[in-house]
């Protein structure tokens, strides 16, 4: 199964990835498969985007929330003054 992890909070950057490392799409239509990936997901839940995103590379595309997600946070506590708040 191709492991990809988006540098996004979207699968669609890990789809795109796992299509170019996946040896069940051809090269030549790596492109094209990822469009159609593309316009495919396009307004569906992440759920539908999953499956549709299996069918296109031909396996589940492994994508780690917890992964991306935890790269967007700060690498030490953030204070904010609470005076900011109106308290």
């Amino acid at each position: 199964m191709p492991r990809a992890y988006a540098d996004d909070t979207r699968i669609s950057p890990a789809v795109e990835q796992a299509i170019k490392g996946s040896s069940n799409v051809p090269s030549h239509q790596k492109a094209s498969a990822f469009e159609r990936y593309r316009e495919a997901a396009a307004g569906k839940s992440n759920t539908a985007a999953r499956d549709i995103a299996a069918d296109v590379v031909g396996s589940q595309v492994d994508w780690d929330w917890d992964r991306v997600s935890s790269s967007f946070l700060p690498s030490c506590p953030v204070l904010i003054p609470i005076s900011t708040f109106g308290i």
